[in-house]
């Protein structure tokens, strides 16, 4: 009976290990495609959406912010992943610095993405509600300070990485600077607020 369990256990890890693999393999694949696709897909978006009559377009100007933000979210997430997978030097773990200013970076693009597309959905839905008002409220500087307030507020959210993030000397890893275990437990549920909970129930709500 033990036997048979023990071989039992041992086809699992084998089995496990293999996927793990398989998926890592993937990812090596995949990922470069993701920053090469995405980069200029983006790009492209940038352009179109900042030339001619666009330009005096709000939504075009969310649009071309949230090619910028997705940008640097690709560029921060999926190279440092690559790299790890390649066991290459990583930029966000050549110093001190780039840990906290990378892990900074990552959280606050991410959620400026998430933010821009509330407001425009926010901004689809006042077009919608109240088509005569719509060209009056929903205008190129009103946009631009909705920007700066989503800019604003995610910084100083986010702004906490800068000094209790740092680079760690024993496991060369981006860790929190005191109790971990805490940092994890509370930060979660914070970002899953503020990066998912709440945005996905105000776009369910303003696409109703």
């Amino acid at each position: 009976m033990n036997r048979t369990t023990i071989s039992t256990n041992t086809s699992d890890f084998t089995s496990d290990n293999r996927f793990v693999q398989i998926a890592s393999r993937s990812e090596e694949f995949i990922l470069p495609c993701l920053l090469l696709i995405g980069t200029t897909c983006n790009t492209l978006t940038f352009v179109v959406m900042r030339r001619g009559r666009m330009r005096h377009s709000s939504s075009c100007f969310y649009m071309a912010a949230l090619a910028i933000a997705d940008t640097f979210v690709l560029w921060i997430g999926c190279l440092n992943r690559w790299l790890e997978l390649l066991d290459k030097q990583r930029p966000i773990l050549a110093c001190n610095m780039c840990c906290k200013l990378g892990t900074f970076a990552f959280f606050f693009f991410a959620d400026c993405s998430v933010w821009i597309t509330v407001a425009m959905t926010f901004e689809r839905y006042i077009a919608v509600s109240q088509p005569l008002r719509a060209s009056q409220i929903c205008t190129v500087k009103r946009a631009r300070y909705m920007l700066l307030l989503v800019f604003t507020i995610f910084f100083l959210i986010n702004a906490h990485f800068l000094w209790t993030f740092h680079l760690s000397s024993t496991v060369l890893h981006c860790i929190p600077l005191n109790d971990q275990s805490l940092f994890i437990r509370y930060f979660t549920w914070i970002d899953s607020f503020k990066y998912s909970f709440c945005p996905f129930t105000l776009l369910i709500t303003l696409n109703i």
